[in-house]
């Protein structure tokens, strides 16, 4: 899925040209098209694709609403079995992931990133599922008797699903959001067998319960596990919808690149980084460019303001030099200088708070290693080296008013004029 649409780059509006730079459109084109068609067919490979899984759904409805009309399942029962089935099926799918060997991650040329709406292709519907997903069983964990739960049990499965839902909300709350997040993300060994206890007791909980009933001859009747059953498969074939994977957004954007470089809209580099983009997912440059430029738009108006207040400061030391008009003049030209400064401190200051903010953000994207990441230092240093070269600017534009000020208690013009007003310093 892709991470930054083709629109989000400014283009570089250029027409096509000849020679290199018409060999390198070509061969991007190819690229484009040949990458098009590989979505299109992964899209389109048979297994759960999305007409197989909506024709599932019709035909799960129609046998439930069969199911609940002729065979007279019981609401209790009913919810006995969706109980159970979601214990055992919930932990045997994830215990049986966890226990297979870890599969190599692809290698990247660089860390890249997204945002939690795309990581790991999981869409906010499937969230949300993921949310009623765990809000169940701690519904009915608490609401169903008789099923031979200790209150040990009770506790157990409140304490796991209670953490799971408590996890999927806030990431779903997240998703509504841009936060930036490693795209190649490992599991921590620790996760792995936080995973393992969890789901471990979920499955030791179900068999415990199945055993009671098996024992006290308290099973539900067959129509509760015929219904309870589909029940079950109807939630698991919407999940398999929420999370289908596609590739449509990621067509769209590279269809919008190959038409505008077709077209001459953008040329060949700037076409190339929207693909790369779209196809492996942001560098941190991107993922920082807003907080970048919001702190480079500060940092030339207080540049405009500190040069402004410099020239007229200046001015005001040639006709000091000169000595060829009166006082009054010269003061009137400092404090205009000095309101330029005044602003200038202001955007400087502005600049400080948001670099602290930038800095922050930079921590949380790139996590621990955040201190020796040569990305994030280069961010980071590029900031710095602007803020001071403005800094260093300003305060020479200080020194040179106060410098200036200093020397106007003593003057006097060359025909003898004087002002006489008061003056104030910057």
């Amino acid at each position: 899925m892709t991470d930054q649409p083709a629109g989000d780059t400014n283009p570089e509006h250029s027409t096509p040209t000849a020679g290199a730079d018409a060999l390198e459109r070509e061969a991007l084109l190819g690229f484009l098209a040949s990458e098009i068609d590989n979505l299109r067919s992964e899209e389109q490979a048979p297994g759960w694709t999305k007409w197989a899984l909506l024709a599932a759904l019709a035909a799960l409805s129609w046998l439930i609403l069969n199911t609940i009309e002729h065979s007279g399942p019981t609401p209790h029962g009913t919810a006995v079995v969706f109980f159970v089935l979601t214990l055992l099926s919930q932990s045997l799918t994830v215990l049986c992931s966890l226990l297979e060997p870890e599969r190599d991650a692809p290698l990247f040329s660089g860390k890249r990133y997204t945002f939690w709406s795309h990581y790991r292709e999981v869409s906010t519907p499937a969230l949300a599922l993921g949310v009623v997903k765990f809000s169940l069983p701690l519904v009915l964990v608490h609401s169903l008797e008789d099923i031979g739960l200790q209150w040990y049990h009770r506790c157990m499965l409140t304490v796991v699903y209670g953490l799971l839902l408590l996890a999927t909300s806030g990431i779903f709350l997240l998703s509504f959001l841009r936060v930036p997040v490693r795209r190649d993300m490992p599991y921590v060994k620790m996760t792995r067998i936080i995973a393992l206890l969890f789901y471990g007791a979920v499955l030791w909980t179900a068999i415990a319960s199945l055993h009671y009933m098996y024992s006290t001859h308290c099973l539900p009747a067959m129509a509760d596990w015929r219904l309870g059953g589909l029940l079950y498969v109807l939630i698991f074939v919407l999940f398999r919808v929420a999370t289908l994977q596609s590739n449509r957004h990621t067509i769209e954007s590279l269809v919008g690149i190959r038409r505008s470089l077709a077209l001459g809209h953008v040329g060949p580099d700037a076409a190339a980084r929207q693909a790369d983009i779209a196809l492996l997912g942001m560098r941190l440059d991107d993922v920082m460019e807003q907080q970048v430029q919001e702190i480079v738009s500060l940092l030339m108006r207080a540049e405009e303001d500190a040069a402004k207040a410099l020239s007229i400061l200046e001015v005001c030391g040639t006709l000091v030099e000169q000595r060829a008009v009166g006082k009054e003049a010269i003061v009137t030209l400092i404090h205009s200088a000095t309101e330029d400064l005044q602003r200038a401190q202001a955007h400087l200051e502005t600049v400080k708070s948001k670099v602290e903010k930038f800095s922050k953000v930079i921590r949380r994207t790139v996590g621990k290693d955040a201190g020796s990441d040569a990305e994030a230092q280069a961010l980071k240093q590029k900031v710095r080296n602007a803020l001071r070269s403005l800094g260093s600017r300003h305060h020479s534009a200080v020194e040179k008013a106060r410098d200036l000020l200093s020397r106007l208690d003593a003057y006097s013009p060359l025909d003898g004029s004087s002002g006489d007003t008061q003056l104030d310093s910057p």
